[in-house]
């Protein structure tokens, strides 16, 4: 059973694209769509060009375009903190196609294993496999598949009853 959209009123949701799936690291991502939500429902969308755009101007771009959540595949520290210090909430470690995305976002189903990134596994089992070595690493504040986060690090919003915030643990 599908659960319902949890965007009430108005919203900007942004994924950085590429050949028509989430482009998996925003940092490089050469375009960005953005999608005006009202309700939970779509109401407008636009396609825009992020080529040979710094790190530090990518933040910059997302909040002068107003947007609020930000759903991407893998994103650098840096570059979450700057978004996270402008307010946009960031949905990292994202992948498949821009609207089977957009539509698991809209009906609260990001946090399923057919939109994690390869390599990342359950809440449970929390790390990412690096370099195709097997080697396992946990980044601190990631602690849970496809977390909101908030300005103070904090999660905000996720569907995951179980997670918490493992920020300072690394395994």
């Amino acid at each position: 059973m599908a659960r319902p959209s949890l965007w009430v009123g108005r919203m900007r949701l942004a994924i950085p694209i590429w050949a028509g799936r989430v482009s998996p690291v925003f940092d490089v991502a050469g375009q960005l769509l953005t999608v005006d939500l009202r309700d939970g429902i779509e109401a407008a969308r636009q396609v825009h060009s992020t080529h040979a755009v710094s790190l530090h101007r990518r933040a910059e771009i997302l909040s002068e375009l107003g947007v609020e959540v930000l759903v991407c595949g893998a994103v650098s520290q840096s570059l979450e903190a700057a978004l996270l210090a402008k307010g946009i909430r960031v949905m990292a470690r994202i992948s498949g196609d821009a609207e089977e995305v957009l539509g698991a976002f809209l009906a609260n189903r990001l946090g399923e294993p057919a939109y994690r990134m390869p390599g990342c596994h359950s809440s449970t089992d929390d790390g990412c496999v690096q370099g195709g070595r097997g080697r396992r690493r946990r980044r601190a504040g990631r602690s849970c598949p496809a977390p909101l986060r908030d300005e103070s690090g904090g999660q905000q919003g996720t569907s995951h009853e179980s997670c918490s915030d493992s920020r300072g643990s690394d395994a």
